[in-house]
């Protein structure tokens, strides 16, 4: 059953929020220490990571469950990962001729589908159900072709539509309701499966695109009113326009509380790439909204937790994406924002989990587009509230006040004894004989954050490859997805 809502407009309170930039009471480990290419991170609320890794074969998914790193492919083929609370992952990967849906559920890896046609876009929710777009075999090429969306419940796949345009980027919340935008053949509209029927929850003449769900079915998107993108709400029964101005908004993001981020102009500097111009952050609590940042350059690409922690990316100093300046990690956390980084390198795509952990991709081979080419590793930061020791060894880190110079590793804290030889700081004293360690051992500071690198994959020689094109997909208006993106420092 086909259903349009109308909407209501809301008038948003701004506030601008009063916070301060800290750069500690976070210790920060780096996951990756090798030469070339990982990226696409995704964290679940158990601290687990899993990212895209591009080695001599290619690309392939490696996960880490808070403890060691794990291969999870060999196929070279394989990217776009999900991973939910229990640790189970899916992702496309190339069977020889297209690409499929694949689950990991932590002890084996289960091909979901088996067709002669593609499947991208994947997600996975807490109760093991995946949702999927993929080709049903008309016009299936991947920019414009007519892809429909599927669900698997764990025992069978339901074809959630099927008809002649473009279905893409379906959302999934733990009551298996999906979300998507479909293209009804003249424009992209928002439609919401609730386990039994699809509601169409838009019907105009614009565009709407990007839509994200929550637990309780609530779904944000962003859509054009005639002359910009502004972001919308739907509570269940009706839609709200949470901003109506003359900018541009996006990036709109949802928790299970029916709290709203998004990254939008605060001035008229914008033109027709999205990239452009200063955009801030702004954040909705259900009743009003209150505008996280206020800078002279760039903030965007907001993730929030169902605590209300919200992460972002910000261009210091500047306004334009083709401008040198680096990209930095900040988070706020209800109170005062914090800059995880401060560097001249590349960071991008952060995630965060409702413990306040923060994983993202950051470059360590060069600034500004040189990096697009560049060595890319894989954060991850973690609040000294959580624990400050994290490899369990008695000892808290630097960052978080203590002075263990290694939470990646049990063996190294001051009351170890010196090892001379071995080439690595035992004791947290760079002053005793066997230092210092060799240039490829990492034991910096990152920021004011510790920044420890464990050599885990020094024996991988990752693959250099053309990310442009993955760059601007993201961000093309219309066909945007929310992993495929990188931002330069």
């Amino acid at each position: 059953m086909i259903k349009s809502f109308p909407i209501t407009l809301f008038a948003a309170i701004l506030i601008l929020a009063s916070v301060s930039i800290s750069y500690s009471q976070f210790t920060t480990i780096q996951l990756t220490n090798n030469d070339l290419r990982d990226w696409e991170p995704q964290i679940n609320n158990s601290g687990w990571v899993i990212w895209t890794g591009y080695d001599d074969t290619g690309s392939n998914l490696y996960l880490y469950d808070g403890t060691s790193t794990t291969q999870l492919t060999t196929d070279g083929q394989s990217g776009a990962s999900q991973i939910n609370d229990n640790g189970w992952v899916v992702w496309h990967g190339w069977d020889g001729s297209d690409y499929q849906i694949l689950l990991y559920d932590g002890t084996s890896t289960t091909t979901i589908t088996s067709d002669d046609y593609d499947e991208r876009g994947s997600e996975i929710n807490n109760n093991g159900y995946l949702v999927w777009m993929g080709c049903d075999g008309v016009d299936c090429d991947w920019r414009q072709g007519d892809w429909e969306i599927f669900l698997y419940d764990g025992t069978s796949t339901t074809q959630l539509t099927n008809n002649d345009f473009n279905d893409r980027y379906p959302q999934i919340n733990n009551d298996a309701h999906v979300v998507w935008s479909g293209d009804d053949g003249s424009d992209w509209e928002i439609f919401l499966y609730d386990g039994a029927r699809t509601t169409q929850l838009t019907n105009n003449d614009y565009d709407d695109r990007d839509p994200k769900i929550n637990d309780d079915g609530n779904v944000v998107w962003e859509g054009y009113d005639g002359s910009d993108y502004e972001i919308f709400l739907y509570d269940g029964t009706s839609t709200t326009q949470l901003t109506d101005n003359d900018y541009n908004e996006g990036w709109p993001q949802i928790n299970n509380d029916g709290n709203v981020v998004w990254h939008g102009h605060d001035t008229a500097d914008s033109d027709s790439f999205e990239g452009d111009g200063d955009y801030e952050i702004f954040f909705y609590d259900g009743t009003t909204t209150t505008q996280l940042t206020n800078n002279d350059f760039t903030d965007q690409m907001p993730q929030i937790a169902d605590n209300g922690d919200v992460v972002w990316v910000g261009r210091v100093g500047c306004t334009h994406l083709t401008c040198s300046e680096d990209w930095e990690i900040f988070v706020y956390d209800g109170a005062n924002t914090t800059q995880l980084t401060d560097n001249d390198n590349t960071e991008w795509q952060p995630q965060i989990n409702d413990s306040g952990h923060v994983v993202w991709y950051g470059c360590d081979g060069g600034t500004g587009f040189a990096c697009i080419r560049g060595d890319f590793e894989i954060f991850l930061a973690i609040p000294c509230s959580f624990n400050g020791d994290n490899d369990g060894d008695g000892y808290v880190s630097r960052a978080c006040g203590g002075d263990d110079c290694n939470e990646r590793n049990p063996n190294v804290n001051p009351g170890m004894t010196e090892i001379a030889g071995n080439g690595i700081d035992d004791d947290c004293d760079p002053n005793t004989p066997a230092y210092p360690e060799p240039a490829n051992t990492i034991a910096a500071s990152y920021g004011s954050s510790s920044l420890v690198g464990s050599g885990l994959f020094n024996s991988l020689a990752l693959l250099l490859i053309p990310v442009g094109g993955v760059t601007l997909l993201r961000v093309f208006r219309g066909k945007r997805h929310q992993s495929n993106t990188i931002q330069t420092n």
